[in-house]
């Protein structure tokens, strides 16, 4: 149970509407809906308010606030983790796409043996980047991919 909805609990307990609640604490509506949704955390001072309304303790409160933050920081390491995934990803493939397009400019280029050397050296510098992005793919997915 996190600590919006221990506070809606609460409310509903004592019979007290949002609006209600909310003058009592001397704050809108809107943070007691922010705080119940979990959008939002009171502050100090309204968590001593809030438990000097229902009667509970700080301790009993400030654990649902602790569990509520470990589990925002979870999840944002989590979302962080996925987009940077996700990014590597895309370089990876926008790699294997380059590579391929140059190998098909050097079968073109043979003929011209100053630009087949300096095709050739940039598809090596494409396939060691696309090798070191992989690599972190690999180490942050734990996972292979089917590229080589």
């Amino acid at each position: 149970m996190s600590l919006g909805e221990k506070i809606r609990e609460q409310r509903k307990q004592a019979g007290l509407s949002q609006e209600q609640l909310a003058e009592k604490l001397n704050v809108s509506r809107q943070a007691i809906t922010k705080w119940e949704t979990d959008k939002g955390i009171p502050d100090v001072a309204n968590l001593i308010a809030i438990s000097d309304e229902f009667g509970l303790s700080l301790d009993y409160l400030y654990r649902f606030l602790l569990s509520y933050q470990e589990t925002s920081v979870a999840y944002a390491k989590h979302r962080y983790q996925f987009r940077i995934r996700k990014l590597l990803f895309l370089l990876f493939r926008i790699f294997k796409d380059i590579m391929l397009l140059y190998q098909v400019i050097i079968n073109r280029s043979r003929k011209l043996s100053s630009i087949f050397i300096y095709n050739q050296a940039i598809l090596k510098f494409i396939k060691q980047i696309r090798g070191i992005v992989l690599s972190i793919l690999r180490k942050q997915t734990h996972t292979e991919y089917p590229y080589p």
